[in-house]
């Protein structure tokens, strides 16, 4: 008798569970068929780079342990800022410029080899380029790209590509 309840609910729970599916409501119907661009894929694979790479700052420098970034893109003045900030490490204008001067370095490493920073070739298609693609867009994202530091007591910003250096405090 237990054999036939057991088999009885196991036949049921088959037979009702290929029915008892919900369908996506319309925010993630409407979320679902907008596609994105590839200036969205480009900002969220800047973002995870920015990540891994203020993990391996946290690593490398005993001054810091707390660094977060992420990417902003400034609508009105058509920039993007890559912003790292530290909540705990107090502000030195020594600090602040070994920051940026590592993310420089390593950035501008790749545009002696293709021409424009790792950040820019973010924002391009993987394995073909479009026909449609204007020329030389990864070397202007690098002209709109600054690096901001934030630190606590102070901040400092610059351009991706030069050696500038602006000191807040």
């Amino acid at each position: 008798m237990r054999k036939l309840l057991v088999l009885t609910v196991f036949i049921s729970w088959i037979a009702y569970s290929g029915h008892a599916r919900a369908e996506p409501d319309s925010t993630v119907s409407w979320l679902m068929s907008e596609p994105a661009s590839v200036f969205d894929i480009g900002m969220m694979k800047l973002e995870n780079h920015l990540i891994q790479k203020t993990q391996q700052f946290n690593l490398d420098f005993d001054f810091i342990t707390d660094l977060n970034g992420w990417p902003y893109y400034d609508w009105d003045k058509n920039r993007i800022t890559i912003i790292i900030v530290t909540r705990t490490c107090n502000y030195s204008k020594e600090r602040c410029k070994t920051l940026i001067d590592e993310l420089r370095f390593f950035e501008n490493f790749a545009k002696k080899h293709q021409g424009y920073s790792k950040f820019a070739g973010f924002f391009e298609h993987n394995g073909y380029s479009s026909k449609d693609e204007p020329k030389g867009i990864a070397a202007d994202l690098d002209k709109i790209m600054e690096i901001k530091i934030i630190m606590k007591g102070g901040e400092c910003r610059g351009p991706l590509t030069s050696q500038e250096v602006l000191y807040l405090q």
